[in-house]
């Protein structure tokens, strides 16, 4: 099972360049198959239309966007000062997300991501971090849009100090 945490800047997600974007990445997601989608857990279902659920979204005094089929997608849009954070769990394997592209979004600010396997062994570590920026020191392996930190290939030293400091 694949997990990713995607964590957006301050302020609420009511806009089309990011809500747009982020539900079409998250729909062509392999395994997710997406069929139905909830607004505010008010349990009023309707079935998947990623333009359908993004108009929804943005003009529906949305809070929690929660769609579900093979996977699941949660998405906490900011409007109560929280930061907006978006959740995904589907059966896939880790390697089928392109990081870079996550990137494209608007206000994309940083990007966890882990396997089932990962988890039960570092429940407290994503197995792949990307930033826009990365803090400090952070050992990068990847540049672009992201800056992609994986954790497996750190040492035991280096994983501390993120567990630590981040």
């Amino acid at each position: 099972m694949l997990e990713i945490v995607a964590i957006f800047s301050a302020g609420a997600v009511d806009d089309g360049e990011t809500m747009g974007p982020l539900i079409a990445l998250v729909d062509a997601l392999p395994g997710l198959e997406l069929t139905r989608y909830d607004l505010n857990q008010m349990e009023h279902w309707r079935s998947w239309e990623p333009e359908r659920a993004t108009i929804d979204a943005l003009t529906q005094r949305t809070q929690v966007l929660r769609a579900e089929g093979a996977g699941v997608f949660f998405f906490a849009l900011g409007k109560h000062g929280e930061t907006p954070t978006a959740m995904v769990r589907v059966e896939a394997d880790i390697d089928v997300v392109d990081i870079q592209e996550w990137f494209k979004v608007d206000r994309l600010m940083q990007l966890r991501m882990s396997n089932a396997s990962w988890r039960a062994d570092h429940h407290d570590l994503p197995q792949v971090w990307a930033w826009r920026e990365a803090p400090t020191g952070t050992p990068i392996v990847e540049e672009g849009a992201a800056k992609v930190c994986r954790v497996e290939n750190l040492v035991s030293d280096a994983q501390e100090r993120l567990r630590r400091e981040l």
